[in-house]
């Protein structure tokens, strides 16, 4: 009895492995009105805080500069999908500041996120965690403006894995 008792307690404190999914087919789902925002597309800016300058932007993490830098990586992940047949970006921002995180979203034709140089990742990479609190689209993170983009006001988790 007593090494059932120590099975099953191992069993239960083991913590449940999460579900990772490739950010380009992940799908937010918003907690209230159940609507859904389609990514389909990641591109990632990354920056590393060196001598108090931000250096120049990577699609990549740099390991050496993590390492040597003050911090980082810093930077903007985009996800180009869709609401409601709409096209949408969805942007979520890291900074040297606490509250750290804030997203904005975006129509998908907007002039600003149109001319910066992204470089659209490989399908499957980079990926997320399924029900992650720190990439759930919303709610608002003040001291940071309020969103004003397509998916203002909702909280929108990334709630579906779909199949390639």
């Amino acid at each position: 009895m007593r090494a059932l008792a120590a099975a099953l307690s191992v069993v239960i404190a083991a913590p449940a492995m999460a579900e990772q999914c490739p950010m380009d087919r992940t799908t937010f789902v918003e907690q209230t009105s159940k609507a859904e925002f389609v990514a389909d597309k990641v591109a990632v800016a990354y920056r590393y805080l060196c001598r108090g300058k931000a250096d120049k932007v990577y699609a990549r993490p740099q390991k050496k500069l993590e390492d040597t830098c003050d911090g980082g990586p810093y930077g903007e992940t985009y996800f180009s999908g869709t609401l409601a047949g709409k096209a949408v970006i969805a942007v979520y921002t890291v900074e040297k500041a606490a509250p750290c995180c804030y997203w904005r979203t975006y129509a998908g034709d907007d002039k600003a996120v149109a001319k910066k140089p992204l470089q659209w990742l490989k399908t499957g990479v980079p990926t997320l965690e399924i029900g992650s609190e720190w990439l759930t689209i919303g709610p608002d993170n003040p001291p940071w403006p309020a969103d004003t983009g397509p998916l203002k006001g909702g909280v929108f988790v990334p709630a579906v894995c779909r199949a390639k």
